[in-house]
């Protein structure tokens, strides 16, 4: 939905910098109230990919979590966490997602919680090994 908000803006805003009328199918998105809430998107672009590759990485620890209530299933895991392990290789907005959540974790949480600390590294360098391009 992130992702759709951003381009819809980046086409209104080049079509609108061109000084050239809006095709037929883009006409309904010059209207003022929508090209105001379009420009906020394309002023904070920005923090706006950020924040889009942080919410793919919780919406990836929400399953996992969610497994264990019984609400998501081990296959949907599987695929989005492949999918997301492809995005990390490619998009360094991703990357980054993973480096500021590790950072948080060991700041607020192994700093308070020591006897985790053995079992997160553990993970932590599977998933480094995974992620990295073959």
């Amino acid at each position: 939905m992130m992702h759709g908000y951003l381009t819809c803006g980046k086409i209104v805003d080049e079509h609108a910098t061109d000084k050239v009328k809006l095709e037929s199918f883009w006409r309904f998105l010059a209207v003022k109230p929508i090209t105001t809430v379009l420009d906020y998107g394309n002023k904070n672009r920005l923090d706006l990919i950020k924040l889009r590759a942080d919410m793919e990485v919780y919406c990836g620890i929400y399953l996992i979590v969610g497994w264990f209530m019984g609400m998501s299933n081990l296959i949907g895991i599987l695929l989005y966490w492949q999918c997301l392990r492809v995005r990390a290789m490619l998009n360094p907005q991703t990357k980054k997602a993973f480096t500021r959540i590790d950072v948080t974790l060991n700041q607020y949480v192994l700093s308070k919680v020591p006897f985790l600390r053995k079992p997160y590294d553990f993970i932590k360098n599977f998933m480094v090994s995974m992620g990295s391009p073959p």
